[in-house]
C-alpha cells in the first residue's frame, strides 16, 4: 500500500495497492491444487482514487506463498514462496525485486529484476519483515508444500542485503518529531523539522522524506504494510548538516496513515536512504 506524492491526483497524493501473484483454489496447499492450474504471474495495482485496477509488468513466473516488502526506496522486494505449473510444483528461491513506474518513471520502472536467491525454500508460514536498518529478515516457513511440519519445518532467519546497503555512506537522521501528529482533527499543517547529515558531497541533498508503517505479516501477507511518502516544504542548511522541512501525513479521516508506529526515512539525491528512526504518529494532540 503506497500513498505517494502526485501532483495531478486530488489533494497531491495519490493512494495505490499491489497485488503479486498468488492462485485460484488453494493457497494453503498450491501442490494440491488442480493438476492444470498454474499460480499467477500477474500483477495488478489498485488506484485508491478511481477504485480500477490496472495491470502491471508480470513476474518472470507463477508464484504463490511468497512475501513482499517494501523498502525504503519504494521499491517491491519479493522472496520465496513456491511455483506452479500443470508439470511442476517447486520452491522458488530466486528472489525478486521490482520499481513502481509511479515512483522511479518509465525507464526503470515497472520491470522486475532478479536478487540473490535465498539459501533454503521458504513456503506456507514464511514471514518477511523489513529491519531498521534497511534489511529484509526472512524467517521459517515449509520447505516443500505447507502440510510437511514437525522437525521439517523451518527454525532459521536469513538476510538480505538490498543494493543500497553497499552503495557508499548513507544520510544520518539525527534528531526526529516524537510524535508526529497527522492532519486530522484540526487540519492543522504545522511543519515538522528532520535534522540529517548528510554523507556526501555539498551536491548532495534529500529527495524524499517517508514513513513506512511497522510489519505484521502473516500466510504471505501484511495487512499493516504501508508507504507514505511526506511533501518536502524547503532544506535547510548546507552540507554536511542540513534540516528537512516536511508536512505532516496528508489525513482527514486516518485512512491514508492509521495511527501506531513507523521507521521515519529520509532517502537522499543520491538514491540512498537513512537507517529508518522509530515514530507514533497520532491523530489528535
Amino acid at each position: 500500500h503506497f500513498v505517494i506524492l502526485d501532483s495531478t491526483a486530488p489533494g497531491g497524493f495519490r493512494d495505490l495497492v499491489y497485488g503479486i501473484g498468488g492462485i485460484a483454489s488453494n493457497d494453503d496447499d498450491p501442490c494440491s491444487a488442480p493438476p492444470t492450474e498454474n499460480a499467477y504471474d500477474s500483477v495488478e495495482r489498485l488506484d485508491g482514487e478511481t477504485l480500477t485496477w490496472a495491470d502491471r509488468a508480470p513476474l518472470p513466473a507463477g508464484r504463490v506463498n511468497h512475501n513482499a516488502v517494501i523498502l525504503p526506496t519504494g521499491s517491491i522486494f519479493v522472496p520465496g514462496g513456491m511455483t506452479k505449473t500443470s508439470t511442476t510444483c517447486a520452491p522458488a528461491l530466486q528472489s525478486l525485486e521490482y520499481y513502481p513506474p509511479e515512483i522511479f518513471g518509465t525507464t526503470i520502472g515497472d520491470q522486475w529484476y532478479a536478487r540473490d536467491a535465498n539459501y533454503c525454500p521458504r513456503l506456507y508460514h514464511a514471514v518477511a519483515v523489513l529491519l531498521p536498518d534497511g534489511r529484509v529478515a526472512l524467517a521459517g516457513g515449509k520447505p516443500t508444500d505447507c502440510w510437511e511440519g514437525g522437525p521439517n519445518s523451518r527454525h532459521t532467519v536469513e538476510i538480505f542485503s538490498p543494493a543500497y546497503f553497499f552503495s557508499g555512506d548513507r544520510p544520518q537522521i539525527t534528531d526526529w518529531p516524537e510524535p508526529i501528529v497527522a492532519n486530522i482533527t484540526n487540519g492543522s499543517t504545522t511543519e515538522l523539522s528532520v535534522d540529517v547529515t548528510l554523507a556526501c558531497d555539498s551536491e548532495n541533498t534529500i529527495s524524499r522524506v517517508v514513513l513506512l508503517r511497522s510489519s505484521s505479516t502473516t500466510h504471505a501477507f501484511d495487512m499493516g504494510q504501508r508507504y507514505v511518502e511526506l511533501e518536502i516544504v524547503e532544506v535547510l542548511g548546507t552540507y554536511p548538516n542540513v534540516t528537512v522541512e516536511v508536512l505532516p501525513p496528508p489525513d482527514t479521516d486516518g485512512f491514508m496513515t492509521p495511527p501506531g508506529y513507523y521507521l521515519l526515512f529520509v532517502i537522499d539525491a543520491n538514491g540512498l536512504p537513512s537507517v529508518g528512526k522509530w515514530v507514533r504518529v497520532v491523530n489528535e494532540e
